[in-house]
């Protein structure tokens, strides 16, 4: 039996819809059913059994829901020794999956009652990256190759103490050729510090934050003079270069900074400071139970306790157990409308850290009162945010 299909192709998005269309020449018999297996790592995921289309006498299968769930989203490390973090994405064909996954499709038939599989089958690499609002299937894995990996301006404001995670994507580079950062303050001539690890899938997580900067250099490059500094990566031989990121040093010493580091289009890490004032609140939810305020003695009726200190009032409510959850409001200063399009992408992000007190929580937007601004609309607007910390919290039982 003349048994084929086609499928998405490599370099699609594993949160799109994946489809394949199988044909056969039996497609017309009434009890015809195409068979689909898909196979992840040596281990099947699922089979699938389709009639076929009426009209087309094809037999049409999603993919998506099934390869979504080997995606593995822990891989989130905060480095502090250099500014370039191990890459997110190894190998896809490995257990690995934090970038995308390889998979199997294995197609067979049904004919008469009987089931004939893996008749053909084929590898697709799809990758973790999500589909923008216009040009949905337009816009591929291979898309913005050979840079910084993000869709926000390429310039940031960045307190001296702060991360600032970013990614680079290099699709092609010979795993023997080594890349590295370049570096010019305005105040300093250009700097290169040592080599970085490449990656196998050509992705990598940066940091570029002054800090990591200057641990990278080996010495404090990035001063209290330095107004800003751009920054490159390269590879060491100059065949490749990205256009420069360029940082500039904020400074508002009458706030506490926070970051948010959140999951971009991409499936990588970005950075949203949020530099102005942050305010942290608490609710809190209590069960309890009434009780007598009283006792009862041999000559009277007993309010309180004469403690010789003063009196000790009884209790007429018992808070037996409560559970507090804690949530920041915080303020960025006034987003460009580049930033405002990117920052879509901090709203819906499925995985967003804050760093506080130098450690990472995961944390959940409840607030917001964002939208697509533009400048000459609306004028300059903050961009206010009320996160929840995601740290649940259990008081004293009685």
């Amino acid at each position: 039996m003349a048994l084929t299909f086609t499928g998405p192709g490599n370099y699609s998005s594993v949160q799109d819809d994946l489809y394949f269309i199988a044909s056969s020449e039996y497609s017309g018999s009434t009890d015809f059913k195409y068979v689909y297996d898909i196979w992840v790592d040596g281990v099947q995921k699922i089979r699938s059994k389709v009639y076929p289309d009426p009209t087309t006498g094809k037999g049409y299968f999603d993919a998506g829901p099934i390869v979504r769930n080997e995606i593995n989203y822990d891989w989130f490390t905060p480095y502090k020794s250099t500014a370039a973090s191990a890459p997110f994405l190894k190998n896809v064909g490995t257990s690995d999956k934090s970038g995308g996954c390889l998979f199997s499709l294995r197609l067979g038939y049904e004919l008469s009652g009987t089931t004939y599989i893996n008749q053909v089958s084929g590898n697709t690499i799809s990758y973790n990256f999500s589909s923008p609002l216009y040009k949905r299937k337009q816009v591929t894995y291979q898309t913005k190759n050979g840079t910084w990996w993000t869709n926000r301006p390429l310039n940031a404001k960045c307190n001296i103490t702060q991360k600032l995670l970013i990614p680079v994507k290099w699709e092609g580079i010979a795993p023997e050729v080594e890349v590295r950062l370049n570096i010019k303050a305005d105040n300093q001539s250009a700097v290169s510090g040592s080599y970085v690890a490449n990656s196998p899938s050509n992705v990598w997580q940066l940091d570029i934050g002054p800090e990591t900067i200057n641990r990278y250099l080996g010495t404090t490059y990035i001063n209290s003079g330095t107004l800003y500094y751009d920054v490159n990566f390269y590879t060491d031989d100059t065949s490749q270069k990205t256009v420069d990121f360029r940082v500039y040093i904020d400074c508002h010493p009458n706030y506490n900074p926070i970051s948010l580091f959140f999951m971009n289009q991409w499936g990588v890490f970005d950075t949203a400071a949020f530099n102005l004032v942050s305010k942290l609140s608490l609710e809190t939810e209590r069960k309890s139970f009434n009780k007598l305020n009283k006792t009862f003695g041999n000559t009277s009726v007993n309010y309180y306790t004469d403690t010789g200190d003063g009196m000790r009032y009884n209790e007429s409510k018992i808070n037996f157990a409560s559970k507090t959850n804690w949530t920041y409001k915080l303020t960025m200063d006034y987003p460009t409308d580049g930033e405002y399009q990117w920052l879509s992408e901090l709203i819906l992000s499925p995985q967003i850290y804050a760093e506080l007190d130098g450690d990472y929580y995961p944390v959940t937007i409840k607030n917001t009162n964002f939208e697509y601004n533009q400048n000459i609309v609306n004028g300059l607007k903050t961009l206010d945010l009320e996160i929840e910390l995601n740290q649940t919290r259990y008081a004293f039982t009685r």
